[in-house]
Order: structure tokens, then sequence, then C-alpha cells
């Protein structure tokens, strides 16, 4: 007979939750682990993680099952405790109060505003000068040129007639216009009333040279329309003076201009009056030619 010991002792079978454990016999609570296996600490440090300092409240004992045969059955397994972060559904994250939803009406907006600030823009561009748009483009008719006066009868003064009253007067006409609204507003002071009135009766001088230059004087009123050039030269050059006085703002420039200007004036209205009057007097009316 051997006297060899035998296979070492199996360590105590511990239930899946750690609460039990089987004598051999029965089940029993872990809280009764001592009355259950002397060597409990061995058997733990191999099976299960160390107890938590924490009290552990007596679990109630298991009940007993008997099987047909009489034998002693184990207690069930014990239910599956309930994880309440098992049924955890994280929720749909919340709206910020703040966030609206998109609507079409939006866009609207943005273009009724876009269409405000051109209207605005336009109005504030027309005070300050004529302005034209795009969308306000209409059609614009091409000048026609100045129909040729006709001619009375073909003779020396009706020629001179055709050239004062029909190609002098008109822009001669227009330039007195100006004079009379610009010896209203400028005064011998620099505003910018009188600078205007003085740039608009500039231009329409230099149109009158235009069309003197572009027309031919029969013989007997040539002097006259010499002289009714030459004052115009002089108007235009003292506009120039009246005119940088702006820019070297100097009133004593303004003034000496302003005196020239008005020479100028005097001087046309007489040698006009005389060239009048010699196309009348002294132009010969005989019809030349067949």
């Amino acid at each position: 007979m051997s006297t060899g010991s035998g296979p070492p002792p199996r360590p105590p079978q511990i239930s899946p939750d750690g609460k039990w454990v089987w004598n051999g016999r029965q089940w029993l609570p872990v809280a009764r682990r001592e009355s259950v296996f002397p060597a409990w600490s061995v058997a733990t440090e191999q099976a299960a993680p160390a107890p938590t300092v924490a009290k552990i409240e007596p679990e109630p004992e298991p009940i007993r099952v008997i099987g047909p045969e009489g034998e002693e059955i184990g207690p069930e397994e014990p239910e599956q405790q309930f994880n309440p972060y098992d049924a955890y559904v994280e929720p749909a994250p919340a709206k910020i109060a703040w966030e609206r939803p998109q609507t079409g009406f939006n866009k609207y907006l943005y273009v009724a505003a876009g269409v405000v600030v051109l209207i605005m823009a336009a109005i504030v561009l027309n005070s300050i000068g004529p302005i034209q748009l795009p969308w306000m483009a209409t059609a614009t008719v091409p000048a026609k040129p100045s129909p040729t006066p006709p001619l009375k009868a073909r003779s020396e003064s009706a020629q001179a007639d055709q050239l004062l009253t029909g190609y002098l007067a008109p822009p001669f006409t227009s330039l007195a216009q100006s004079e009379s609204l610009t010896n209203e507003v400028c005064s011998g002071i620099l505003t910018f009333s009188c600078r205007d009135a003085m740039r608009e009766t500039d231009t329409l001088a230099r149109n009158v040279l235009s069309v003197i230059d572009h027309q031919t004087a029969v013989a007997c009123i040539a002097a006259s329309v010499v002289k009714l050039r030459a004052d115009v030269v002089a108007m235009d050059t003292a506009l120039k003076l009246a005119l940088q006085a702006y820019g070297d703002n100097k009133v004593s420039e303004l003034t000496q201009g302003l005196a020239g200007y008005n020479a100028a004036i005097q001087a046309i209205v007489a040698d006009w009056t005389t060239a009048t009057a010699i196309q009348k007097s002294v132009c010969n009316p005989v019809q030349t030619g067949p």
C-alpha cells in the first residue's frame, strides 16, 4: 500500500459573480467563508481580487433544492444583475437656442435690402451730379447739324445777313444769356456759383470762336467780324484769368479777370451793332450772277 501523498487539493469553486463558494456539499455565501475553508486567503489570491474595505452586507441563505433521488442540488445560478448603463441610450443633441430653421423668406429680405442700398446710393450720387445708371439708359437721338440758313438772294448784302443772323446770332445769343447769369452771381468773391457760371460762359465763348473760324465773311463786313472775334478772344482770356484765381486763392486775380470780361462784353455789343449797320447800309444789295 503506497504511503505517498495524494493529489494537491483543488482551490474552492467560486460562483461567477464572486458571491458564492462551493464547500463540496452546498453553496455558501462568501460572507461565511471562514467556516467553509480555512485557507480562504490563499484561494482568494488565486481566484478573485482582494476585497474592498467597504462592509459587505450578508446575503440571504440560498434555497436548498432536493433532486428526484434525494440528492442535494446547489442553488440555482443567480440571475444576472441589471446594469443601468447597458440600457443607457445617448439622447439626440439638443438644438442650440439661437438656431432657427432656415426659410426661403430670408433670401428675399437680402434681395430687398440690396435694392434699397442701390437706390440710396443712386440718390446720393445724383445729389453730387447727374448720373445715369445702366437700367436708366434711354434711347439717344444723335444731334442733327443745324441746317444752312437760306440765302435770300445772290447779293453781298444777303450773304452778310446770312452770316450774321443765320450763323453767328444763335451762338452769340446763348453767350449773352450766360453772360447775364455770370454777372448776377459773380460779385468779387471766390464762390462756387461764380466759378461754375464762368466755366459755362467760357465754353460758349469758345463755341462762338469755332463758328466764326468755319465761316467766310464777305468783304463789306469782314473787318467787323474780325473785331468780333478779337472781342470773344479777350473774353476767353479774361475768364481764364478769373478762373485761375480759384487755384491761386487770390481775389485780386478774380477782380482783374472780371474787369476784362465786362470790357469784352461791351466791345462785343458795340461791334455787333456796327456789323449789323454795315450789312444794311454798306453791303451791296444788287443781285450778282445769272
